[in-house]
């Protein structure tokens, strides 16, 4: 909404003819696309969802077209068409390219390429694009692109995914006419005629931006304004309302993570290696490497270890298994050369050790899109070129350990308890009184590549356990959701 005010302001501003206006909507659109291909590398995935440069450079685009359309008239007829059109058969079958840059690139270049040639090219070839459906249905695309995001966050909150695809279909397409209807009827027929209905119209929008600026800014009124959404939202989410109930079922069964001798938590991000418990004890000595799922077990099996007299240090940053020379990442804790150094602690035990190693493979190796219907994340959490990287670097780490002398107990993937139930099986866990059997094909599926990259681990001084022997079997399935969770693994 607010680029067009910017467009207006910028033709109130300036008189310039539409050579000059290419040139420099020309230079402006090349400058925001690069900028946000700057942003997209240091910031957030959802930040630079919404980050206005994600947007700005396709709206400049769009003016680009409009002013190459104005200033220039081919004397032969020049057909983008198929181009364009292929272009967005490329898209939809290179799937090893869908990404959000490749998606935003491709489709913005091919909507300019096939408007330039319906424009120019008046031949039958490009007539489909003048019909009567298609026509209608850009003029009802900017209200379809308005509501679309408020829909699906809306109908989200409330209803699984297949009713908040229906909604979102049918109510945009409801809400959308319905906005084109009062556009064209109401202002363009009616309002439009008022004196001086432009300038009220672009006054009021104005000061709704201001104001939205200033609300943003103010602390105050922020926080007032979320505590509000806050509550509405506690009280009538149908997902908060599934999460509180989950937590009070299985509040006694909670992730119990260790903690070091100041209170800190051992999930951390810190390389200082103080969760380091009986120190002097008589057996091996034990590490638990991993992320935040064997955190999540790490008090009970530092505990128990620490009983049998063991010596037990816990390694498990969140979010960041143990790879070697994998990472590229610009955070500290998931470095190569944070990796490096924890490689280089363990060589230097002074004596061999059993290393306890536990991740959420699936996770990493297939993407969250396979590991947790309901959400929008596609890319494997460390994306790499290819899927075959992560694993490579996984078994080449393992490898390694096991090849110093150190015994490695590799522990596989694990039928998640209540905290990973997708949000889509969440209510039918909750309707079926907290008891849901997940099919054993399922968790195959979800598991294979984990399972194949584990297995071709080899050495005889690797020991594996495999928790889905606990959950699963081939007949009745496996209990995604089981009280005794804890105790059991």
């Amino acid at each position: 909404m607010l680029y067009p005010i910017i467009l207006k302001l910028f033709f109130l501003f300036t008189k310039l003819d539409f050579n000059k206006l290419f040139y420099i909507l020309a230079f402006s659109t090349l400058l925001s696309y690069f900028v946000y291909i700057y942003f997209l590398g240091i910031g957030s995935e959802v930040g630079n969802f919404y980050h206005p440069f994600s947007r700005l450079w396709q709206f400049l685009l769009g003016g680009v077209v409009y002013s190459i359309v104005k200033i220039y008239k081919p004397k032969k007829n020049i057909n983008f068409t198929y181009l364009g059109v292929a272009l967005l058969v490329i898209w939809q079958f290179d799937l090893s390219q869908i990404n959000f840059v490749y998606t935003t690139t491709i489709v913005s270049l091919s909507t300019a390429l096939i408007i330039l040639s319906v424009v120019w090219n008046h031949s039958k070839k490009v007539t489909i694009f003048s019909s009567q459906p298609l026509t209608q249905l850009g003029k009802v695309s900017y209200p379809l692109y308005l509501w679309h995001m408020p829909l699906i966050y809306l109908s989200s909150l409330y209803f699984d995914e297949f009713l908040v695809v229906v909604i979102t279909l049918f109510g945009g397409i409801f809400f959308a006419y319905g906005q084109f209807w009062i556009n064209h009827k109401v202002i363009v027929n009616h309002l439009l005629k008022v004196k001086y209905f432009k300038y009220i119209v672009f006054f009021i929008s104005i000061n709704i931006v201001l104001a939205s600026m200033y609300a943003l800014n103010n602390k105050s009124i922020n926080s007032a304004t979320l505590k509000s959404i806050s509550t509405y939202f506690e009280n009538n989410n149908l997902q908060n309302k599934l999460k509180s109930d989950f937590h009070k079922k299985y509040s006694n069964f909670d992730r119990l993570i260790a903690k070091d001798s100041n209170g800190r938590s051992c999930q951390t991000t810190e390389l200082d290696f103080q969760c380091v418990y009986n120190k002097h004890g008589k057996n091996d000595n034990v590490i638990l490497l991993g992320t935040s799922h064997l955190a999540a077990l790490s008090q009970s099996l530092k505990d128990r270890l620490v009983d049998l007299d063991h010596s037990v240090t816990i390694i498990t940053p969140p979010g960041c298994p143990y790879i070697l020379n994998y990472y590229s990442n610009t955070r500290s804790w998931c470095s190569a050369e944070h990796m490096e150094k924890v490689r280089d602690f363990i060589l230097k035990s002074s004596k061999p050790s059993i290393i306890i190693l536990f991740t959420r493979y699936a996770y990493y190796i297939d993407g969250k899109l396979k590991t947790d219907p309901g959400f929008e994340v596609k890319e494997p959490v460390m994306s790499s070129i290819m899927e075959s990287d992560i694993v490579n670097g996984f078994r080449k780490s393992y490898q390694d350990l096991a090849d110093m002398g150190h015994k490695l107990v590799l522990i596989y993937p694990v039928p998640e308890s209540y905290k990973h139930v997708p949000r889509e099986l969440r209510k039918k866990v909750y309707n079926s009184g907290f008891s849901l059997n997940l099919d054993y094909s399922k968790f195959v599926d979800r598991t294979k590549s984990s399972f194949l990259m584990l297995d071709s681990i080899k050495s005889n001084n690797i020991y594996r356990f495999y928790p889905h022997k606990t959950f699963c079997d081939d007949y009745s399935g496996c209990i995604k959701v089981r009280p005794n969770f804890r105790t059991a693994t």
